[in-house]
C-alpha cells in the first residue's frame, strides 16, 4: 500500500547552496513513514502499548537531482515485504512534472522494547500494512567499505537534542555525525550524490563519540567511508558518494 504526501522546501531546510540538505530529507522520510502508519492504524500510541519499535536497519539513498528553496515535492512511500522480524520500505522523491529526483532502500526491524530485543513480525501488523503476499519481496542493498585508514576523525558527547522517543540517538544524528568530519572544501565543491548507511549498535545520552572518515578519490568523484564509534563501540557505518558542483 503505497502512501504519499506533498512537502515544500523551506529555507531551514536547505544547505548553502539552498539545496535540500540530506538530514532534511532524511526527517522528510521519517516523517512519512511514520505518518504512513498512523494512517494504517499501526502509529506511536499502538507501538507504545504493545512495546514494539521499528528501528532503522539500513539506507541506501541515490540522489538524481536536488530539490531547493521552495520547491514542492511530492514523497511517495511503500512497504515492499517482511522477513522474519525484518522490513522493507522504499521512498521515491518527484519534483515538477514527475521527475524523479531521489530514490531510497532502507530495512528496519521491529524490537521488543522491553528487552531491547528483535521480536517477529506478527500477522497483525502484516495485515495493518496490507502488502498481498505475492507482492512481499526483500531488498537487498549494497555492501558498505569499510574504513582501513583515518584522513580525519572529530569527538563529542551526545547531547539530550540527539535523543528522540525510543530513548535513544535518533538515526539522522550518525549521518550529521559522519558529515562533521569531511573536510570543508570537500562539502563546499563536491555535491553528495549517495549514501548508505548500516545501524549496529544503539548509542544514549552522555556518550563519548568519535566520527572517523577515510577519503578516497575515484574517477567518478569521491567515495568517504565512514565509521561511528562510542567509545572503544563500533555502532553504524557509513559510505558517501560526492561529484564535483
Amino acid at each position: 500500500m503505497k502512501f504519499n504526501r506533498e512537502y515544500f522546501v523551506h529555507y531551514y531546510d536547505c544547505d548553502t547552496n539552498l539545496r535540500l540538505h540530506i538530514t532534511s530529507l532524511l526527517r522528510y522520510f521519517e516523517d512519512i513513514a511514520l505518518l504512513h502508519s498512523e494512517d494504517a492504524g499501526v502509529g506511536l500510541n499502538y507501538y507504545h502499548t504493545n512495546k514494539i519499535a521499528w528501528l532503522l536497519y539500513k539506507w541506501d539513498i541515490i540522489i538524481h537531482n536536488y530539490p531547493h528553496f521552495t520547491d514542492s515535492v511530492n514523497i511517495i512511500t511503500e512497504p515492499h515485504g517482511y522477513s522474519k522480524f525484518y522490513a522493507y520500505r522504499t521512498f521515491d522523491v518527484r519534483g515538477k512534472n514527475n521527475e524523479q529526483l531521489i530514490t531510497g532502500n532502507s530495512i528496519w526491524f521491529l524490537v521488543d522494547t522491553s528487552i531491547r530485543r528483535p521480536t517477529k513480525i506478527t500477522e497483525e501488523l502484516y495485515g495493518y500494512y496490507n502488502v498481498p503476499m505475492e507482492d512481499r519481496i526483500e531488498l537487498k542493498l549494497d555492501e558498505i567499505g569499510t574504513v582501513n585508514r583515518i584522513d580525519n576523525q572529530k569527538e563529542f558527547f551526545v547531547r539530550q537534542s540527539d535523543i528522540d522517543t525510543n530513548d535513544h540517538v535518533n538515526n539522522i544524528k550518525y549521518v550529521e555525525w559522519a558529515l562533521e568530519a569531511i573536510p570543508t572544501d570537500i562539502l563546499k565543491t563536491c555535491v553528495l550524490k549517495r549514501l548508505k548507511v548500516i545501524y549496529k549498535k544503539e548509542t544514549h545520552f552522555g556518550k563519548k563519540i568519535k566520527t572517523i572518515v577515510e577519503i578516497n578519490e575515484e574517477s567518478s568523484g569521491i567515495i568517504c567511508n565512514h565509521k561511528i564509534m562510542d567509545e572503544d563501540v563500533e555502532v553504524c557505518l557509513l559510505e558517501t558518494h560526492w561529484t564535483k558542483q
